[in-house]
């Protein structure tokens, strides 16, 4: 039985032979009676599909930010983030951190107004290729956020691939 199922595992894994058609012939390889045998335990094929569906976000739940704080280096993107944010909340309020600063260079040790924002938009993988595959790089992030007093609602990470390894990433 060992040997029919592998077989059977090797076909589908290799596309030569459908799942459902697979269940049949494993279906069909059974005993007529799974009640004959009280000493073996009657086992069935399970099988799982995840399937995501869109939701709507939560009530009370702002889609706008106030105080974002956005890890991103190049001015014209940092303007496009600008009027990005701006488009949604006009009162927001951004900062940024650039290569080689810190959250406390930035906001300084008594910024007390910013000790609560919204987000944390970490964008450097945009500007920087390295950081795609580099898990290692969003460290001195996690740090640099522990550190300072900084309560952030979300970190949201973005990037872009340039090709189907990078989008594994």
């Amino acid at each position: 039985m060992k040997d029919f199922l592998q077989q059977l595992l090797s076909e589908v894994k290799h596309n030569r032979l459908s799942k459902s058609e697979a269940i049949d012939m494993i279906r069909n390889a059974q005993p007529a009676s799974r009640n004959e045998s009280v000493s073996e335990p009657a086992s069935e094929l399970l099988t799982y599909e995840e399937v995501w569906k869109e939701e709507k976000a939560a009530e009370g739940t702002p889609l706008h930010a106030s105080k974002l704080i956005c890890f991103l280096t190049e001015p014209e993107h940092q303007q496009a983030v600008v009027e990005a944010v701006q488009a949604v909340d006009d009162r927001a309020q951004v900062a940024f951190v650039t290569s080689g600063e810190s959250l406390q260079d930035v906001l300084g040790d008594g910024r007390q107004d910013w000790q609560e924002v919204n987000a944390v938009l970490y964008l450097c993988p945009l500007e920087d290729g390295s950081c795609r595959q580099d898990p290692a790089a969003l460290v001195p992030l996690v740090q640099d956020l522990a550190k300072s007093n900084v309560q952030a609602k979300r970190l949201l990470l973005l990037g872009s691939y340039a090709n189907e390894l990078e989008r594994c990433h």
